[in-house]
């Protein structure tokens, strides 16, 4: 019985799964956007932009795979202004951008 469950075992942890969720239910959409390969070598498109996401919030390197250091092989698409996502700044971080703005301005007016 036990040799039977350590059977099972082995054959789900090789199934292809989603290495940030560990979801083997949907493997139809995984994609391999790097060169890791076995059971990290996949994740979900979802959960994928949550990770880069992420990345960027915390202000992390998102070109390249933290896993194997491969270039990720994804397709950047730009969004129209009106679509991107609201900035959220510290006070600090607002009185820089307002002091670069104005100090930009003044620059190109030639004052």
């Amino acid at each position: 019985n036990s040799r039977a469950h350590y059977f099972m075992s082995l054959v789900a942890s090789n199934e292809a799964q989603c290495r940030i969720c560990r979801d083997i239910d949907n493997v139809n959409a995984l994609l391999s956007p790097c060169a890791c390969k076995g059971t990290v070598g996949h994740v979900h498109k979802a959960c994928l932009v949550q990770w880069i996401a992420y990345r960027v919030q915390s202000r992390r390197g998102i070109e390249h795979c933290e896993l194997c250091g491969s270039k990720l092989q994804v397709k950047w698409k730009t969004r129209a202004f009106y679509k991107w996502e609201k900035i959220h700044l510290t006070q600090e971080e607002k009185t820089k951008l307002n002091i670069f703005t104005f100090s930009y301005v003044v620059a190109a007016m030639g004052m």
